[in-house]
């Protein structure tokens, strides 16, 4: 039985455009994922302990007081895709996105467009 109000994940995987990435166990994390051939971005999850998928959004909208009585809606970075559609492209976190890391032994599932 699912807590009152909570949905399961329907999201479905395009596996011809999502490939499998992971952090090495070992050290601190990276603050740069290897993603290599990765052009475009279109969803980022990654994997839990328990296998459960937790989706980074790319970019969301962000609420901003301007004052007591104002709230500007601003559009929200969470991943940069550095170097797109090269061999040495990596994904970078914004560092309201867990200080920036990823953090060491985590599955990375990136749906995208791809060079190759």
């Amino acid at each position: 039985m699912a807590f009152p109000g909570l949905q399961q994940n329907t999201r479905t995987v395009d596996p011809k455009n999502t490939r499998v990435f992971s952090v090495p166990k070992d050290g601190l994390g990276v603050t740069l994922l290897p993603v290599p051939g990765l052009k475009e971005v279109k969803s980022v999850s990654t994997g839990g302990e328990y296998g459960h998928l937790v989706e980074i959004p790319v970019q969301e909208t962000r609420e901003i007081p301007k004052d007591e009585n104002t709230i500007i809606h601003r559009p929200w970075t969470n991943l940069v895709l550095v170097n797109a559609g090269t061999r040495d492209a990596a994904l970078a976190r914004r560092e309201t996105s867990n200080d920036g890391i990823w953090q060491p032994g985590l599955v990375v599932q990136v749906t995208g467009v791809w060079a190759d």
